[in-house]
């Protein structure tokens, strides 16, 4: 996954400084899209765990976060550019997700949505970190596609933080987890 994400970001590098108005354009492409599918996040969760085939899923609220995990077949690095943009998806034929715009309907209640696959990597969405990065590259933008940027983030690592990422329902016989905070 950690690959997977760092080819992405590499690629999103060199289109972005080859043509600085895409920065603006994914930025209100992401907007219009969580916008379009507003009041649908939980729906739209649903159906993907419907296409990962899974047969358990658990949520679990806090005052701070939802964290919700399943045993479907998980996160597979290939998707990672998937969800990281719009009209993309590797899913088979006949499943409901293959447009690549539902899951950003979470970006309605969270600009922070972070994922962990079975094999315990993951990656987040974040407003912060992807500003910072365009900034280290020398591309200074007023909006931040931070919904096309997507960062690497180990489980252990984060389960540090986030005392219900290490001591609640969502053990590591779950392939997928997915918080939103």
């Amino acid at each position: 996954m950690k690959e997977a994400i760092y080819t992405l970001l590499r690629k999103r590098e060199k289109v972005y400084r080859e043509d600085p108005d895409r920065l603006l354009q994914d930025a209100r492409g992401a907007q219009r899209a969580a916008r379009d599918y507003r009041g649908r996040w939980l729906w739209e969760l649903w159906q993907n765990w419907e296409d990962a085939n899974a047969r358990l899923v658990r949520l679990f609220a806090t005052d701070g976060a939802i964290y919700l995990a399943d045993t479907g077949d998980g996160f597979r690095p290939t998707a990672v550019a998937n969800i990281s943009g719009l009209d993309l998806s590797d899913k088979a034929e006949g499943t409901i997700g293959r447009k690549g715009v539902g899951f950003k309907a979470v970006f309605e209640i969270t600009s922070n949505p972070q994922i962990f696959s079975g094999n315990q990597e993951g990656f987040e969405f974040n407003p912060h970190k992807a500003q910072r990065w365009l900034s280290q590259k020398g591309l200074e933008v007023d909006e931040v596609p931070y919904q096309w940027l997507p960062f690497f983030l180990d489980r252990e690592k984060a389960a540090g933080l986030d005392p219900y990422l290490k001591n609640c329902f969502l053990s590591l016989l779950l392939n997928y987890t997915f918080i939103l905070k």
